[in-house]
Formats: structure tokens, sequence, C-alpha cells
């Protein structure tokens, strides 16, 4: 398990860069229930598009509903850009943009009429509207009632609902839950468009792995509502470098397996290809030896690069078998 240690700071400053912090959270819905969250110690770095991984009931959105004040820690604190939560909450809450689970819309009205209200009660200007509107692109569908809104374009319409106060951090809850792939695909380019035209800190959860692979250069990975680790993209990778995957392209791909297997390469089974996992890059030169030995023909070897579904199943996969 990767965390960063946490350093004691002054209250109300913000430290070396981080915008949330989190320190040995606990909540439980229940005193009957086990904990939802359990020593949670979170860091987010300024201006990152930070993604939240875990499967279904994993802790996600409990932990995006801590962050942000929406449940106070049973234990534990959260702090957002140095402010302690929940005490600055109402300092804090201006400067966020949330959409956690479904967005708060009304049908019976125009996406423009529903960002209309959301400026009335903000004291924002009608400006801002047209804003919004361009960044998600819904200009076209803006005068339309939701009613006949797709799911795409009513959680495109959320977002502009969260990006109305112009918000240095964004959080989003599984924004592409319930798309069809073109409103995956959508979503995905308009959590691009936002870092690249605005440098927002961006916190998203997800249990589409790919997607998140795309669009964050950070992450965090909770099971059970522990943290199992947070970090860069590639520094999870380089972590977990030593489960390397080689493919062969081999003459006899039963005979290679048989082969590699009984000298103690860790084959994957799963794979319909010659493919084996190397503790370091060497194995490769010993694997080819073994090979020629038998007489086998080689026409093609490499490594494969590690996904971040890879990196995901295997950690999640060795911390399940710690804890059984």
């Amino acid at each position: 398990m990767r965390n960063h240690t946490s350093q004691p700071k002054e209250e109300g400053k913000e430290r070396a860069g981080y915008i949330v912090e989190t320190h040995a959270v606990n909540f439980a819905y229940t005193t009957r229930q086990l904990p939802a969250v359990q020593q949670l110690s979170l860091q987010i770095p300024k201006g990152v598009t930070f993604g939240l991984l875990g499967q279904n009931g994993a802790g996600k959105s409990t932990v995006l509903k801590l962050i942000t004040g929406l449940l106070p820690p049973d234990t534990g604190s959260v702090e957002l850009f140095g402010q302690r939560l929940p005490a600055h909450h109402r300092q804090v809450c201006s400067r966020m943009g949330i959409l956690i689970e479904e967005p708060p819309l009304y049908p019976h009205l125009s996406g423009w009429e529903n960002l209309k209200i959301s400026c009335l009660y903000r004291h924002l200007s009608f400006q801002r509207i047209e804003e919004v509107l361009a960044i998600v692109q819904m200009e076209e569908m803006a005068l339309k009632k939701v009613s006949h809104y797709s799911t795409g374009m009513k959680q495109r319409l959320g977002v502009a609902l969260a990006l109305l106060p112009d918000p240095d951090l964004l959080i989003l809850d599984e924004p592409t839950n319930g798309m069809d792939p073109q409103g995956i695909i959508d979503m995905r380019n308009l959590i691009q468009r936002l870092q690249q035209q605005t440098g927002k800190t961006t916190i998203l959860s997800s249990h589409l792995l790919h997607e998140v692979e795309l669009v964050c250069d950070y992450v965090g990975i909770i099971q059970q509502g522990r943290l199992l680790y947070q970090g860069s993209v590639s520094d999870l990778k380089q972590q977990y470098a030593s489960h390397q995957e080689i493919f062969l392209d081999i003459s006899d791909n039963l005979k290679a397996y048989q082969i590699l297997l009984a000298h103690g390469f860790d084959m994957n089974q799963a794979s319909p290809l010659v493919s084996f996992f190397v503790p370091h890059m060497s194995a490769i030169t010993q694997a080819i030896d073994v090979l020629r030995e038998a007489q086998l023909e080689i026409y093609q070897i490499g490594p494969k690069e590690a996904s971040l579904e890879d990196l995901y199943l295997h950690l999640t996969e060795k911390a399940h078998a710690f804890i059984s």
C-alpha cells in the first residue's frame, strides 16, 4: 500500500500543492454497520485530474461526500484549500463544483432555465450561463426541455451546473453512469477539455478503468473503504514493473508453454497465447535461451504494457488475498 505521510501544518494554509487532504478518516452510516470508509488518509495535488477507483460499493461516493462536507467523519479530519471541515465549510463551498449521483434538474424546464435558477440562488451573472454552455458544448440544446434530454445530455448539463461558480475544485461522481458509448466519449472529451483549457483540479469516481486511464494523471484505489494506492498512474506502473507480462510468437505454443512452466516461469494460464510474467527483465533472456535449447523457433517476443486495469486487478487481488 502506498500513502503519503501527513505532516502537521498551520491551520488555514494550503500545504505545498495539495488541494484536498484527509487524515485517518473513518465513517459508518450506522453503528451496526461496518465502516464504509476506514483510516482514509488522502492527498490530492492541485491542478490534476484525479480518478477515484473501486468497484460498486467500495465507498467511492462516500469518500466524495466526506471530501465535500456532505457527510461528517466519525473520526479523523478533512481539509480543503487548507481549511478544516466542517468549521470552514461556508468559506470553501463557493470554490467547489459538485455533481454527486444524479444532477438536480427540473425536467419541465429547459437547460437554460435550470442554469438560470442556479444563478439566481448563487447570485451569479446570467452571462455565466452562456460560458458554461459553451464549455459543455450544449448551446444548441439549451432551450429544449430537460425531459427530452438523453442521459448523456443530462450529465453534461449537471457538469454545467457544477461549473457555474467557476470552481477551483470540480467533483464528479460516476459522470458516465447510464451513458451509451457516444455519451461516454463526449464526457471523456469534456473532462479532457476542462483540464487543458482551465487547469482545474477535477476529482472523478468511476469503475470504468479504461476511461479513467485516458483522462486521469493521478488515481486513488479503494477497496472495502480502504485506500490501497494513491499517486500518479506512471508511478503505479513503475511500482508494479516486476509484474511485467511477456508475449511470445513461437513455432510450437504448447511445447513452449510446457517447457517454460517446467523451468519455473510464471505462466499466464488465462492467455490464449504463450505469455509469462517476469520478476525482472533479465528473465526474458533466460526464457529465450531455454526455448532455443529446445530448438523452437521464436518469431517475436516483447512486453505487454500494463494497463491501469491490469494494475488495478493485481493490486486488489493481492489485497483481497491478504485480508482473507
